[in-house]
């Protein structure tokens, strides 16, 4: 399991392990099909994501904050209005955030950052 761990902090995108179920490996030929990120079910992402998961570990205060509204699906505008800063500013920081995360856009971002949150809750 270190080995994937380590895959994953590396920036490997997507994974699917020896026993995924027919209907799911369907899922991950798809998603990989239309260059998207494929990992198992939430349940499975728990055992397989870097251990050092956490939000704050990896952003700044900034970055966080920006994430937070990023994941309410505010565009860059309504970020950059709410923070007092421009749009200009809020794409540097989500080019940093996404190179921090390893991830390559809004979606992929904002999913890591709400799978966090659920963790951090949970």
């Amino acid at each position: 399991m270190s080995e994937i761990r380590q895959a994953l902090a590396s920036g490997v995108r997507s994974y699917l392990p020896k026993d995924t179920s027919a209907e799911d490996a369907k899922l991950a030929i798809r998603a990989l099909l239309k260059n998207d990120r494929y990992l198992p079910d939430e349940s499975r992402l728990s055992e397989l994501a870097p251990r050092n998961s956490q939000a704050e570990s990896f952003l700044s205060p900034r970055q966080l904050e920006i994430m937070q509204l990023l994941a309410q699906g505010l565009s860059n505008k309504e970020i950059a209005t709410i923070l007092g800063i421009t749009e200009g500013t809020i794409r540097v920081h989500l080019s940093a955030i996404f190179k921090a995360i390893k991830v390559s856009n809004r979606t992929e971002a904002t999913l890591w950052y709400l799978l966090r949150q659920k963790r951090l809750v949970s």
